[in-house]
């Protein structure tokens, strides 16, 4: 059993049709070594018994005919009649000895040879008589000839009971080959009977279980998918056979461990900036509230720019690798359609297979409806023949019978096929169904390879901005002014980051992995900052000359799941180094 479980599927139902086409064959041996018996019986019965016990009865016809010419030879009066009869005595003599010859080469018993024997003796007898009678009678000795006559009686019944017992003998050897061939045929029909009752129910136990393995692992795959696709990433498909369902549940599990992988990726990335922006934001406040206090803040916040920085590339990095493993999961997705679509192609092979069969057993059927002809044109012939074709009528009418019975099985065994064609039209579907389903996952991994790919572009677009933010605070640290009316701008950006970071952790939040554990829910965003109150600072000769400061434009909100109209997240950084996504 575990050695069928371990066969692909193709290997399961080919050998499920080759046993059942194997054991139908061996029906229809049985079947034609059951007519080719019945066969050689009829032979016999026709050219032994029945043209024997023929001959024998027209061996008795032309005896008594020979009784009469030799009577009327005798009786008659003018000679020319005398002559004329004496004539036809030798015809009718040689007649009969012309079937005594039939007679001969159809006797195959001792005992029919025997009683031919005594006809032959009696019949010699018989012939000397009837030849003295005739001469005396030409001879004009009329007396003589009739007492030889009157001899001829006791002659004329040994001949006529050896013919009787040839011909008993006969007809009993024709009954006893009736009933050899109705015997035969009862046996036969027992046979193929039992064997197709086995055979169906053999059939139909192939189908179920063969249906069985392939219907489980489908139906467990299935649910796997529903899961998935409510956002329970933490299932895998279990299957214990070795076949294609095998291969696309490990792709499947594989492509599901990668895409958990990459959702743990991307959660502890969605918190690192969470976190930094939480911070960015907190820095920015402290600019805000006061010149004074701005000194030591602004070394504060250079730090925390700084933790921010290796967050940003540690999570670039992250998402780097994040956008690889959904790459790899990707490919192996669209390995597991081309086997589902290999799957597709031998299950239509093998429903052609079974259209095959039912026109073979179509052809069955026709050829029991050509015997039933035939079979009923020989039950008319015989009919015509009267007594001596009624055994022949009886042979005739089982054989018709035999015929229809055929007939009938072959017609069950077509419905047998036909429900197979469309057990197997059924699991092609289900394949079909499977197939689309993995399609559908990989557009899904596509999708998440494309955002963690954007994500990826995100991040370094993002330490970029970082960087640009360190060199404000640079230069905040010289242009003081210009820093407290930027720091408003800063606080928002910081706000956004912050609000986009937690709206990242609320869509991984979706998805359940298989740690059994989910993302907590996204943060309300940061508050907004206080207003920069203006700080006074007293004059002071500078020793360069200043750079004036661009004011920085308002960062619009992030849009993590924008599409743009190629198909990726749009990102690109503004003139002042911060990134707009």
């Amino acid at each position: 059993m575990s050695w069928y479980l371990n066969r692909s599927i193709t290997t399961k139902l080919m050998l499920a049709f080759l046993l059942t086409s194997g054991l139908m064959a061996g029906i229809g041996y049985l079947g034609a070594a059951g007519t080719a018996r019945t066969s050689d019986t009829i032979k016999t019965l026709m050219e032994r018994d029945l043209a024997s016990r023929g001959a024998a009865r027209e061996a008795a016809t032309a005896f008594a005919r020979l009784g009469r010419v030799v009577r009327h030879t005798v009786l008659v009066k003018a000679p020319a009649d005398k002559q004329r009869f004496a004539a036809q005595v030798d015809e009718q003599t040689v007649a009969f000895l012309t079937f005594l010859e039939k007679m001969e080469e159809t006797s195959s018993t001792d005992e029919d040879r025997a009683a031919l024997a005594a006809v032959k003796r009696d019949f010699t007898e018989y012939q000397r008589g009837a030849k003295e009678a005739v001469r005396l009678t030409i001879a004009q000795k009329n007396d003589e000839a009739i007492g030889a006559i009157d001899a001829l009686a006791t002659w004329t019944k040994n001949v006529d009971a050896s013919l009787s017992v040839f011909i008993n003998a006969k007809s009993a050897s024709a009954e006893q080959a009736t009933a050899r061939t109705m015997e035969n045929a009862a046996g036969t029909r027992s046979t193929i009977i039992l064997a197709t009752i086995g055979v169906s129910v053999l059939a139909v136990f192939l189908g179920w279980f063969t249906a069985r393995l392939v219907a489980r692992p489908l139906n467990r795959t299935m649910l796997v998918l529903q899961s998935v696709a409510a956002g329970d990433l933490s299932q895998r498909v279990e299957v214990e056979s070795t076949d294609e369902v095998r291969k696309m549940a490990e792709a499947l599990n594989a492509a599901l461990d990668k895409m958990g992988s990459a959702m743990r990726e991307v959660r502890a990335s969605s918190g690192a900036v969470a976190e930094a922006s939480t911070q960015l934001a907190a820095a920015s406040e402290e600019i805000s509230s006061g010149a004074q206090e701005q000194a030591s803040s602004l070394e504060e916040c250079a730090s925390s720019l700084e933790e921010m920085t290796s967050a940003v590339r540690q999570n670039a990095d992250n998402a780097q690798q994040a956008r690889q493993l959904a790459e790899g999961a990707r490919d192996a997705a669209e390995k597991g359609g081309k086997v589902v679509t290999q799957a597709v192609t031998a299950m239509s092979g093998i429903n052609q297979s079974s259209k095959r069969i039912a026109d073979i057993i179509t052809t069955i059927d026709e050829i029991a409806f050509q015997t039933n002809l035939l079979a009923l044109n020989a039950a008319v012939e015989a009919a015509r023949a009267g007594d001596q074709g009624r055994g022949f009528a009886v042979v005739a009418a089982e054989v018709r019978s035999l015929a229809q019975r055929a007939a009938a099985s072959a017609k069950e065994i077509k419905g047998l096929i036909q429900d197979s064609l469309r057990k197997v039209e059924g699991g092609s579907e289900l394949v079909n169904q499977s197939g689309q389903s993995l399609a559908e996952i990989v557009s899904a991994v596509k999708r998440a390879a494309d955002i963690v790919t954007e994500i990826a572009a995100a991040s370094k677009e993002q330490a970029a901005g970082v960087e640009q933010v360190s060199k404000a605070v640079a230069q905040m640290d010289q242009v003081t002014q210009a820093n407290a009316a930027q720091t408003e701008e800063l606080s928002g950006t910081a706000q956004g980051l912050t609000g986009q970071a937690d709206q990242l952790r609320g869509l991984v939040a979706r998805f359940k992995l298989d740690d059994g554990s989910a993302d907590e829910p996204a943060r309300p965003a940061a508050p907004a900052p206080r207003p920069a109150k203006p700080v006074a600072r007293p004059a002071a000769k500078p020793s360069k000359p200043v750079k004036a400061v661009k004011p920085a434009r308002p960062v619009p909100s992030l849009d993590l799941v924008g599409v743009s109209a190629n198909g990726h997240h749009a990102a690109h950084g503004n003139e002042d180094g911060f990134v707009e996504m």
